[in-house]
């Protein structure tokens, strides 16, 4: 998207005016202020905006005018990731941006509020286990508790630390196994997983499981615990003293160290989420 600001973008309808100033959201940020509902009229682009000055604060044309060219230049340069986000979501919004500041602001000033108004309709990054981080994940193992019903997914607290010492093993070569799928296929998971900022998707089939919970292999959940500390143990060390290894993954074929960590961060945050531990 060309960073534009042409005449299907500015609101200019009285009708969508008045219910924007009447039932509209507000938001505010020194030295604007930011109203913005949402609409179901079809438009060109998911955003229609207007920028106002009050006359009675300034006085003099040309001081309100270059308030203006600031305020739209900020949006101007701001907005691609703010349609972006509106475009995912399905959603087309009116807004007004209001300059409530009592003296002229720079540019700097200007940007940084519209910045922050912008930055409300983005989505907002998950939290995410860091194995790197030894002492804060090794007190998130210990709050796994005997019983606990999981919030999505079937895996008891057992299951999900068994399933991730598999993975480990995985990443670290004590098991080994042959890569089934499809290459194209695999480049498209690991582009979305290794390299994008996206979580891990609920329901996402595993290909080494089946549909049946598996036996348990541990005699007890703090056994596994311990063991599951154990294996990490293993992988920071084998991570320091292997850098160029590489290991086979089910679903993204062949994975250096590095991204195996990259991989093992998503997918201990997503098990750890079922039981709301992050």
């Amino acid at each position: 998207m060309k960073l534009t600001f042409n005449k299907q973008e500015r609101l200019c309808s009285k009708k969508q005016m008045e219910l924007l100033f009447s039932k509209g959201k507000n938001n505010f940020a020194h030295p604007l202020k930011f109203i913005f509902i949402e609409v179901n009229t079809k438009l060109q682009y998911p955003a229609q905006t207007m920028f106002v000055v009050p006359k009675r604060q300034f006085k003099k044309a040309h001081d309100r005018n270059k308030l203006k060219r600031r305020m739209r230049e900020a949006y101007r340069l701001n907005k691609l990731n703010f349609y972006n986000s509106l475009k995912t979501s399905n959603k087309i919004i009116i807004a007004a941006f209001i300059y409530v500041g009592k003296k002229p602001e720079e540019y700097k000033t200007i940007e940084k509020s519209m910045q922050q108004h912008l930055n409300l309709f983005l989505p907002k990054p998950y939290k995410m286990i860091n194995i790197n981080d030894k002492e804060t994940l090794f007190a998130s193992i210990d709050k796994f508790k005997e019983g606990a019903k999981p919030l999505f997914g079937v895996m008891t607290p057992q299951h999900v630390l068994e399933h991730l010492i598999m993975s480990l093993h995985l990443s670290t070569g004590k098991i080994q196994i042959e890569f089934k799928g499809q290459q194209e296929i695999a480049d498209k998971i690991k582009a979305s997983i290794i390299y994008s900022t996206d979580e891990i998707p609920q329901g996402v089939k595993n290909p080494l499981l089946t549909n049946e919970l598996g036996a348990l292999k541990f005699n007890s959940l703090e056994l596994a615990k311990q063991e599951l500390k154990n294996e990490l143990n293993y992988f920071y060390n084998f991570k320091q003293n292997n850098p160029t290894f590489m290991a086979v993954h089910p679903r993204m074929n062949s994975l250096n160290i590095e991204e195996w960590t990259i991989f093992q961060n998503k997918h201990f945050s997503h098990h750890f989420k079922q039981y709301d531990l992050i």
